[in-house]
């Protein structure tokens, strides 16, 4: 069974119209970085092996950033659409 882990936090920001209001904040317990993940999709009865997982999900970084720096949206279904802005420093 899936766990989505999270915080319970209160506004305290005086003269807020949310002031008092308690929210709760996602909480990350584990950052996996590709090759954590390769490994995690190739023991779902992955006909593929990690080390080939690890290899399409780089090439699918690469790719992406290549397309965003053509000024192209990349959608994948069921996950979002990646895109560029533009932020001021």
């Amino acid at each position: 069974m899936a766990k989505i882990f999270y915080l319970l936090k209160q506004n305290k920001a005086q003269g807020s119209k949310i002031y008092g209001k308690w929210f709760a904040h996602g909480k990350t317990i584990e950052t996996l970085n590709t090759r954590k993940m390769a490994n995690h999709i190739a023991e779902h009865g992955s006909i593929y092996t990690p080390d080939v997982v690890f290899g399409v999900l780089e090439k699918f970084r690469s790719c992406l950033i290549e397309m965003l720096l053509e000024s192209k949206r990349v959608k994948i279904d069921g996950l979002g659409i990646f895109y560029t802005t533009l932020q001021r420093t």
